[in-house]
């Protein structure tokens, strides 16, 4: 195959406008281009956009005054890259001190401390409140942007984790239980299918106005099925192990009354 060859554009002849010396311009600055050089613009700049006590040196350098005047009007500003500081930490729960790239840090990277998370955040109700209110209002219909990952995960790690704190006390129980109802198909977070209780994580997703109207619909549709539904929050899932032995207990108890009329 042959080598195509580039064809040089053709340059065009121009006469600056100081000192009238012809200089070669290409067709696309033929309308910009007026000075052979920087001299001939910094001697035409002079007095129109620089001031007259202005040195100039070798192309676009200026005097140290005037560098020292502009470092002056733009301190405390920054127009590039910098390095980010090291902060130092120490852990909650480990009381080991770590270093991190962010200001703010109370837990160390370590899974175990990290999964210890959850026991020491201590959450207001009030700001709680005030925060759902708030996320509602700026979604207003839309789905924002760290949410659709989470979306379309099939397993979000809230659901895993309360399947397996629920499996722990009811190994029969069933992860995304399918259940058909009068008018369409629903899916259940963690379900147990012989009692007909269910448990549903909501995250922020269903803050949003529209959702919440959909999952009323659904809970409905459910309960007209015969089913009994726990739903849980980022707040409300710290009280799941309570919830799950006060259902062994009302099992236990319905176990034994059901004894007692055997007997009779």
């Amino acid at each position: 195959m042959r080598k195509l060859k580039k064809k040089k554009m053709a340059q065009l002849i121009k006469y600056c406008i100081v000192c009238n010396k012809k200089f070669k311009v290409y067709p696309c600055r033929r309308y910009i281009a007026k000075y052979c050089s920087f001299k001939c613009r910094n001697k035409d700049y002079i007095g129109k956009h620089f001031s007259l006590k202005t040195e100039f040196k070798t192309g676009q350098e200026f005097t140290k005054e005037r560098n020292e005047k502009i470092g002056l009007a733009h301190k405390g500003k920054f127009f590039g890259k910098r390095g980010r500081k090291n902060y130092y930490h120490v852990c909650k729960v480990c009381g080991k001190g770590f270093i991190t790239k962010t200001q703010h840090r109370s837990i160390c990277d370590n899974l175990l401390c990290q999964k210890q998370k959850a026991k020491l955040r201590v959450i207001n109700p009030e700001t709680e409140i005030k925060r759902r209110k708030k996320i509602s209002k700026k979604l207003a219909g839309k789905i924002p942007k760290n949410l659709i990952t989470n979306i379309n995960m099939k397993n979000s790690p809230p659901q895993m984790k309360m399947f397996k704190d629920i499996k722990s006390y009811f190994p029969k129980a069933q992860y995304n239980y399918h259940v058909k109802t009068l008018k369409t198909r629903r899916w259940i977070d963690v379900a147990l299918p012989k009692k007909k209780i269910g448990f549903e994580y909501n995250g922020k997703i269903h803050l949003m106005r529209s959702v919440k109207a959909k999952d009323k619909i659904r809970l409905k549709e459910l309960e007209e099925m015969g089913w009994k539904i726990y739903i849980l929050d980022r707040c409300s899932i710290t009280n799941l192990n309570k919830l799950l032995k006060m259902l062994i207990q009302k099992q236990e108890n319905d176990n034994g009354r059901e004894k007692r009329k055997s007997y009779c």
